[in-house]
């Protein structure tokens, strides 16, 4: 074949043929290294989400499993319970302890976070301000 006359047309598509099928299986065979990457790295953090270091993995919603630990968990904790309206609330003179036993939240008997002993006055000291943050999150 001379250089001024074009390959045929059946070997240019058998050369494009060939390049999509090493394209694909390049493609296949990078997935598959990743993922493999993915799951020999993936751990589990203290909620029991999956994460690849600190960063948490997609779906962020734990699954029924998850949710059902942690409830188990947290049942001996007073800090948090139940609410007929909110659903939750900060329980009067709750705690909650983190996994060593240690202290981690703490409420007083007006159902506040703050040292069980500390009751706030219904006003504050004169020439006082108070701030109140209320809210969810």
């Amino acid at each position: 074949m001379s250089p001024s006359n074009p390959l045929p047309r059946s070997s240019a598509r058998g050369k494009r043929g060939r390049l999509a099928r090493r394209a694909t299986v390049a493609a296949l065979l990078a997935f598959a290294l990743l993922e493999l990457a993915a799951r020999a790295l993936c751990d589990e953090a203290n909620n029991g989400m999956p994460r690849i270091g600190r960063f948490p993995l997609l779906p962020l919603r734990p699954t029924e499993s998850v949710v059902r630990a942690s409830l188990e968990r947290s049942k001996p904790s007073t800090y948090v319970v139940a609410d007929a309206e909110l659903g939750w609330t900060i329980g009067r003179s709750g705690v909650d302890l983190d996994a060593s036993g240690a202290t981690k939240y703490e409420s007083n008997g007006q159902g506040l976070r703050a040292a069980r002993e500390h009751v706030y006055a219904p006003q504050p000291a004169p020439g006082r301000v108070r701030i109140v943050t209320l809210g969810d999150s």
